[in-house]
C-alpha cells in the first residue's frame, strides 16, 4: 500500500515552526536522514479538511511503514513505527506480505548498492513509486537475515564493489588465484 504526505496547498500559511494549540507534528522529506528522523520542526492543524490533499488517515495509523524522501540525490528511507504524519516531500509504503521485516527492508533500500542501482537505472533526483517498484528485492535472502549486511548481500549476488561501481565477481580469476 502506498501513500504520499499531506499536501497543504499553502505551506507558508498552514505549516508552523513551533507547536501550538491544536497543532500536530509533521515531518518533511528533509527531516529523514540515514541516522533517523530529526525532531519535529513543522506543525499543522489537526483539521485535515483544510488541506488540498490528504491520504487515507488509516495509512498513517499502520503499526509500521517505510517512509522516504521524495526528492534527493540519495535514496533515504526510515522505518516509522510511531504513526507519524508526513508532508508531501515525504512519501511512504506499507510492505504487507513481503515476509521481510520493515527494518531490514529499510536498511536494504538505504544501501550503497541499491543507491547505485537506482542512479544507474533512473538518473533522477525524484523517487517515484514506479521506480521503487522496479527495484529488485531479494526476498529469499533478506528474510533470512537478523540484521542487514551489505557485504553479505554482495556475496549472495556474487558482486563486488570496485571504486563505487558494482560488477560480477570473475569466477575464473578468483578460482585461479585461490589455488
Amino acid at each position: 500500500r502506498w501513500g504520499m504526505g499531506i499536501v497543504t496547498g499553502n505551506n507558508q500559511k498552514h505549516v508552523k515552526s513551533s507547536r501550538g494549540k491544536g497543532l500536530v507534528p509533521v515531518w518533511r522529506g528533509a527531516d529523514i536522514g540515514l541516522d533517523g528522523l530529526s525532531k519535529p520542526k513543522s506543525f499543522i492543524s489537526k483539521d485535515f479538511s483544510q488541506y488540498q490533499q490528504v491520504p487515507k488517515l488509516d495509512l498513517f495509523d499502520e503499526p509500521s511503514k517505510v517512509i522516504y524522501r521524495f526528492i534527493g540525490a540519495r535514496l533515504t528511507f526510515f522505518c516509522d513505527t510511531k504513526q507519524r504524519l508526513l508532508l508531501n516531500s515525504a512519501n511512504f509504503f506499507i510492505p504487507h506480505g513481503l515476509e521481510v521485516s520493515d527494518e531490514i527492508l529499510t536498511d536494504y533500500l538505504n544501501s550503497s548498492f541499491v543507491n547505485w542501482l537506482f542512479a544507474v537505472l533512473f538518473e533522477t533526483h525524484k523517487v517515484l513509486r514506479s521506480d521503487l517498484e522496479y527495484l529488485p528485492i531479494f526476498v529469499e535472502f533478506l528474510r533470512s537475515m537478523d540484521a542487514f549486511d551489505e557485504a553479505e548481500l554482495l556475496n549472495y549476488l556474487k558482486l563486488e564493489n570496485e571504486n563505487g561501481t558494482y560488477r560480477v565477481k570473475n569466477r575464473i580469476c578468483h578460482e585461479l588465484t585461490s589455488q
